[in-house]
This record gives structure tokens, C-alpha cells and sequence, in this order.
């Protein structure tokens, strides 16, 4: 990927957007986020102080004249069937408009079909059944070749198989990656940086995307990982996150970059009115204990793609931002402005007629 791409993807957000972000995180230090489902791969969770993640955006040239007709696709299921959901997907906000992002999607962009994909990781009772050694080694070994490192210079120190993960070290970083994409480096001693860049969770939204564009420029082999042959929106797919050490030093640097090579083809998608009415009538995923509490409640909505382990499938979503009127609200850590809680609702972006499974909200964690 060219980096003017990623400089696009990260300076896409108004000013007036980013001075109000800047606001919130100094009042606030940023959204609180409960995770929707427990990880199996623990160790590559994001870290409390990680403050900076970049994403590489692509934007899916799909047909966009008329309605699709029938297609000859296979249906496909809505997450997995021995996949229990656990947390609660839950953000913390004045207001909608705080929690921003750079999504590349609007509702302007009109799109008929999208891209589905196999998850290539297999599951059985939550342990990964299909791990190759060798697959895996190879994603350290290009991480360490873009990281100008001899894989030769490279030594095993520890091997996982139920958890399908290898680490690997030299004398300057540890990297640990697994098959589900997800790779960690982790530098033995934290690189220094110029002055002025700071991207912890102390750091103001315009800090960040400051230190985004120096990464992107001394990483840019790193963020130029493979993407997909087609032009879909690759947001969700290719992300990398920095974090800081206390002493305002690079510490590590977190790579997730799903397999995506079992395409099950493009499927027809359904607008955002069509998707509030399968909301309405209940046919939506949520780890909010809350059943929908009224369309008036409904504040936001993005189209993204799941992409954790635990999906069958790597399918688009519309995601919708609900106000929680359950959720008592809190103040924030000046302890004089109140904060309300927005709970995630997910309804599939597939036209329904392809989904096997289709979700029905019952009252319970789905």
C-alpha cells in the first residue's frame, strides 16, 4: 500500500470533529470499551496504555446500478454455532458524535454487493483444530523481512499448538503471531523516538494522528502488509497498533491481518432502512444485556465487518449505536459532566435470503 493511502485513511475526520474528540479525551481520556467476546489469543489483546492504531482503507468498487438479481451463492452462518459471546460491548460518551473513527463508510456510498469470506481458523471447544507449524512461521519470517531482520538470525523459543502460536527472538525483538493473523512485535528495548510524539491515552486525538503519519512513513514496509486482490473496504482487515512505554518510547507494535484467501464470493447487501427494520423486529446480535430499547434510541450506525476468531465467516455488519436509558449515567473524571452509555447492535449486511441463521434477539447474550 502507497502511504499517501493511509495519510488519506487517517485525515479523512473534520477539524471540528477533532476538536471535539480532543475535548472528551481530556475530560475522559477516551471511550470506555467492554469487550463483546473473550479472545482466545489473550496475549495479543491491546494493552491498557495502547493509544494509536492505523488502518489501512480501501474502498470496494462494487456494483452499484439497480437491485441484484438471485445470485448462485452459498448460504452462510451468522457467527459460530459453539461460540458463546461474553462481555459487554458497551461505550462511554457525552454524546454519539464523540465516538468517531476513520471508517471510510458513510451512508452516501451506495453498494450493492460485498465480499464474504471463510474464517480459515477452525474451532473445536474453543481450541483451534487446523494449526501448520509452518504457516505461521512464515508470517514471522515476512514480518521479520520487513522489519530488515535475517530470518536466519531468528530462534525459536516457544511453541504453543493448542493455541497455534510460535515466538521467535533475536537480540532486538520477541515476535509471537498465530493463525488467525494476528502478530506481535515487541522490540527488547523500547525504540526511541523523536521529541514530540506522544499516542498514550493521555495524548489528544491530533497527537495521534501526528504520530500515525510518523509511522506510517518509518513503517511503511510494516503497513504495506498483502492486501486483497479485489478493492473492497479493508478497514477491518489490515490494521496495525503502536504502543508506548512509560518512558514515551516504542514498545510494541501489533500487526491483525485475517486470512482471507477462502473468498466465498460477493453477496448482496441490504440498505441501512432495510437493516433498521430487521432491527425493529428484533433480528439482530448483541452482547448488551438490554433488549432494543426503541428505534428512537438508535444514534449511529456503521457497516463493518467481525473479524474475531470465533466467526465462521468474515461478513459485512451494520453496526448500530444504541442509547442505553438502563445504564445509569456517569460522570466523567472531572466528576461534574454526565456520561451516557451506547450498547453495539449488529444486524447482518446480507440480504437475508443467504443467511442460514438468521440472529432473533431472545433475551439472552447472542
Amino acid at each position: 500500500m502507497r502511504p499517501e493511502k493511509l495519510s488519506e485513511a487517517i485525515g479523512m475526520l473534520p477539524d471540528e470533529i477533532i476538536e471535539e474528540t480532543d475535548a472528551v479525551r481530556r475530560n475522559v481520556r477516551g471511550s470506555m470499551k467492554r469487550k463483546r467476546r473473550h479472545r482466545i489469543y489473550r496475549y495479543l489483546s491491546a494493552a491498557a496504555c495502547l493509544a494509536i492504531l492505523i488502518c489501512v482503507s480501501f474502498i470496494w468498487d462494487g456494483k452499484k446500478e439497480g437491485k441484484t438479481e438471485h445470485l448462485d451463492l452459498p448460504q452462510i452462518s451468522v457467527g459460530n454455532n459453539e461460540a458463546a459471546s461474553y462481555g459487554f460491548e458497551g461505550y462511554l460518551a457525552h454524546d454519539v458524535s464523540e465516538l468517531v473513527n476513520a471508517n471510510p463508510w458513510n451512508e452516501q456510498i451506495e453498494l450493492t454487493t460485498l465480499p464474504v469470506y471463510k474464517n480459515t481458523v477452525e474451532l473445536e471447544e474453543f481450541i483451534p483444530k487446523n494449526y501448520d507449524k509452518e504457516k505461521v512461521l512464515e508470517k514471522i519470517r515476512e514480518v521479520a523481512g520487513r522489519l530488515g531482520i535475517d530470518e536466519h538470525a531468528l530462534s525459536q523459543v516457544k511453541e504453543q499448538p493448542e493455541m497455534e502460536t510460535v515466538t521467535c527472538e533475536t537480540n532486538e525483538v520477541s515476535i509471537q503471531a498465530n493463525a488467525a493473523g494476528e502478530i506481535s512485535v515487541e522490540f527488547q528495548t523500547p525504540q526511541d523516538l523523536p521529541e514530540g510524539y506522544v499516542f498514550n491515552y493521555d495524548a489528544t486525538y491530533k497527537d495521534c494522528l501526528k504520530a500515525a503519519e510518523f509511522f506510517k512513513n518509518k513503517y511503511s514496509d510494516i503497513l504495506s502488509m498483502k492486501s486483497p486482490d479485489e478493492r473492497i473496504i479493508n478497514y477491518n482487515f489490515r490494521q496495525t497498533e503502536f504502543q508506548q512505554s512509560e518512558e514515551g518510547k516504542l514498545r510494541k507494535i501489533w500487526i491483525h491481518q485475517p486470512d482471507l484467501s477462502q473468498k466465498v464470493g460477493d453477496y448482496p447487501i441490504i440498505s441501512v432502512a432495510e437493516a433498521k427494520t430487521l432491527l425493529k423486529k428484533g433480528n439482530y446480535s448483541t452482547s448488551s444485556p438490554y433488549q432494543l430499547p426503541g428505534m428512537k434510541y438508535v444514534k449511529k450506525v456503521e457497516l463493518v465487518y467481525l473479524t474475531d476468531v470465533l466467526e465462521a465467516y468474515f461478513m459485512p455488519y451494520y453496526k448500530f449505536y444504541v442509547e442505553l436509558p438502563e445504564e445509569k449515567e456517569v460522570t466523567d473524571s472531572k466528576g461534574d459532566t454526565e456520561m451516557k452509555t451506547y450498547g453495539a447492535y449488529y444486524v447482518p449486511a446480507v440480504e437475508s435470503r443467504y443467511i442460514s441463521n438468521m440472529p432473533v434477539y431472545d433475551g439472552t447474550f447472542n
